[in-house]
């Protein structure tokens, strides 16, 4: 397979995921903000996170919820420029190389402040913590591979 339609497939893939992901979520909490605020009661119930903790996740929260809206400002316009890849007569891999390089680039400019604050609140945790999110990874680590598999 060439490197543009595995680039290319990726992309319709990350659209697909993250569509769904998106429907799914707001079925079932009616917002991204309250999915993401359901997960920070659970996350600091499940720990029994303190006061300092808690505001370590939530500043995480926010980070990740502001690095999505800014990764899905451009969805529209990006959707346009997928479809005119397609419609056109002579598939333009230089354009689809652009499209994927520049989506990356936008991710690479949001992952420094996100993984900042995601390491903030790792590193607030104690030893028993840790070891409760590691557990936790392994659980589910399991029940997603299954998922991938088949």
């Amino acid at each position: 397979m060439q490197r543009s339609s595995k680039f290319l497939i990726a992309i319709i893939l990350t659209l697909g995921i993250a569509g769904a992901a998106t429907a799914v979520g707001k079925h079932r909490f009616g917002s991204s903000e309250k999915r993401a605020t359901h997960m920070v009661n659970y996350i600091s119930d499940e720990l029994n996170l303190d006061a300092t903790q808690q505001q370590a996740l939530s500043v995480f929260k926010d980070q990740l919820l502001s690095s999505r809206t800014i990764a899905k400002s451009d969805m529209a316009e990006l959707h346009e420029d997928v479809n005119s890849l397609f419609t056109a007569e002579v598939f333009d891999r230089a354009q689809a190389l652009d499209l994927i390089n520049a989506r990356t680039a936008r991710i690479d400019s949001l992952a420094p402040d996100l993984i900042g604050s995601l390491a903030d609140f790792m590193d607030s945790l104690d030893s028993e913590q840790k070891a409760q999110v590691a557990e936790f990874i392994a659980r589910h680590k399991h029940r997603h591979s299954k998922h991938r598999n088949h």
